[in-house]
């Protein structure tokens, strides 16, 4: 997806999503080796290292804490599978409290996603974000 230039919404965070959307077609499309696992967690560690250093850069603190979020799913989604489902995240309290996280990401994305939410490129970006949210959250969850 490209947005234009005038829209203001920063060409990281779409790459970034743009890079988590691939890496989940990829988990969900053939088993993934050892060395995919690994270097996707290293890949996302980075991702939210990378949102960490934005947010105390920039003044779009709320779409960096999105991203992070997003980051930390598929970190945690990443590590070796202990349970039957390759994407499934153990259960306990980091992943219910990830899944409460990206349900509202989710809810952002599709907030911002409505017609008088803003310039076309703006709510476009919010429907990706949180079509990309939910997909994580049922993936974490285990229901994909």
């Amino acid at each position: 997806m490209v947005v234009p230039a005038r829209t203001g919404h920063p060409r990281d965070l779409l790459v970034w999503h743009g890079l988590s959307g691939a890496c989940m077609a990829a988990t969900l499309a053939a088993a993934r080796p050892r060395w995919f696992s690994e270097v996707g967690v290293a890949v996302f560690a980075l991702g939210i290292t990378w949102c960490l250093v934005q947010a105390a850069r920039l003044s779009r603190r709320a779409a960096y804490a999105r991203l992070a979020v997003c980051c930390l799913a598929m970190l945690v989604m990443l590590l070796p599978a202990r349970t039957s489902h390759p994407m499934a995240a153990p259960p306990g309290l980091l992943t219910g409290t990830l899944l409460a996280a990206l349900a509202w990401v989710a809810l952002t994305g599709a907030a911002r996603a409505v017609p008088s939410a803003g310039p076309a490129g703006h709510r476009a970006a919010g429907l990706v974000e949180g079509l990309l949210a939910g997909a994580m959250a049922a993936m974490l969850a285990g229901v994909l």
